[in-house]
């Protein structure tokens, strides 16, 4: 966020004349970085920085350095950020049985792969085809003929008789 040599030439111009401890020197540091700090680089690290916040937050020292041991880049800060949030203290046996691949558990995207895409149209195929099921089962209940009384005693099926 602020460029090293910049701030070593500007910090050794302020304390030039100091040859000891001065309980300004806190202040005049300060002070020098707020000047030559570029905001659109610090914005990111400040980001970073509430994210470490976060799962400081959600979860113990412990649990933090255990998921925080495998961040090597930003997106593997957020994926941290997701197993401190889902998990809390409990990642930390889950850490400790599959380090490696601790991060891999909050992958937030799914690959559509051929496989997968057939799975899902087999999905909405069967869906498809229970719901005309019961449509049809709803339909010829409606529409249905009343079923005709069969004698007990003839086994014949009673008409009304005419005479």
């Amino acid at each position: 966020a602020a460029s090293p040599e910049k701030l070593k030439r500007l910090l050794t111009g302020e304390f030039q004349s100091e040859y000891g401890y001065s309980t300004q020197g806190p202040g005049i540091v300060q002070r020098i970085f707020q000047t030559s700090v570029d905001r659109a680089q610090l914005e990111p690290l400040l980001s970073d920085l509430r994210v470490l916040r976060n799962i400081a937050r959600d979860t113990s020292a412990s649990s933090a350095i255990a998921v925080l041991g495998q961040v090597k880049d930003g997106a593997d800060l957020r994926r941290a950020q997701l197993v401190a949030q889902a998990g809390g203290d409990r990642m930390v046996p889950l850490a400790i049985y599959d380090g490696e691949h601790l991060l891999d558990t909050a992958r937030t995207q799914v690959a559509w792969t051929n496989a997968l895409k057939m799975q899902v149209a087999g999905v909405i195929i069967c869906l498809g085809l229970l719901g005309f099921i019961a449509l049809s089962v709803l339909v010829k209940s409606f529409t249905r003929e009343r079923p005709k009384k069969v004698s007990a005693v003839y086994l014949m099926d009673e008409y009304p008789t005419t005479t």
